[in-house]
């Protein structure tokens, strides 16, 4: 359900996988993207045709938003044990989402204290329409997109960044023309973000 496994970094990376994913998918990426800095994995807990995700699908197969909130409720409330656990400070944490783990991580940015600071949310949706209800000064947030993607319009996606930008939060986009998966590319151009976010708290 969970992983931990320590850096030589103040910097945690906390990994939220996507749907049919575990705690162990993300783990590669998160050692290629800050490969000193702690990695805290989560699992979902939420089984839908027998695959793991964060939140539950409505009875209409949208998102159920009153799930979603429970989830978000209880991820913080995990992050922030595990975090103390572990004597990481979350002023230095971040999540490295991807597709629902990055979805449940946005939304609950918007509308919830989470226990961490920025975050790089590969593929995500905005799972509700509604203004967020947080400010975000100075966190700052990478989104990634595929235009070819099944599950994120252009629409959708520029509505995410609306939303976080409405949040007062510092956005920053990258888009390619592929699909829904991760090409290497975009996974270049996040750790190109990532280094310039590390290097600006080391000032």
């Amino acid at each position: 359900m969970t992983i931990y496994e320590p850096g030589t970094s103040a910097t945690t990376l906390i990994l939220l996988h996507g749907t049919g994913g575990s705690e162990h998918d993300l783990i590669p990426i998160a050692k290629f993207l800050a490969p000193d800095a702690a990695r805290l994995a989560i699992g979902g807990r939420v089984r839908e045709n027998d695959q793991a995700r964060y939140f539950a699908h409505s009875a209409d197969g949208g998102f159920d938003l009153t799930d979603a909130k429970r989830q978000a409720t209880w991820l913080i409330g995990e992050l922030t044990k595990l975090l103390t656990t572990y004597q990481r400070d979350p002023q230095h944490a971040m999540v490295l989402g991807y597709s629902n783990g990055a979805n449940l991580a946005a939304y609950a940015m918007l509308h919830q204290a989470v226990p961490w600071q920025d975050a790089m949310l590969l593929h995500p949706v905005a799972i509700s329409p509604q203004q967020p209800t947080r400010r975000l000064v100075n966190r700052r947030i990478w989104l990634t997109h595929g235009s070819g993607d099944p599950y994120s319009t252009k629409e959708n996606f520029a509505l995410l960044q609306t939303q976080f930008t409405q949040a007062f939060a510092a956005v920053a986009t990258y888009s390619h023309r592929r699909g829904h998966a991760l090409i290497k590319a975009e996974l270049n151009a996040t750790s190109r973000w990532l280094k310039t976010i590390l290097e600006e708290d080391t000032k």
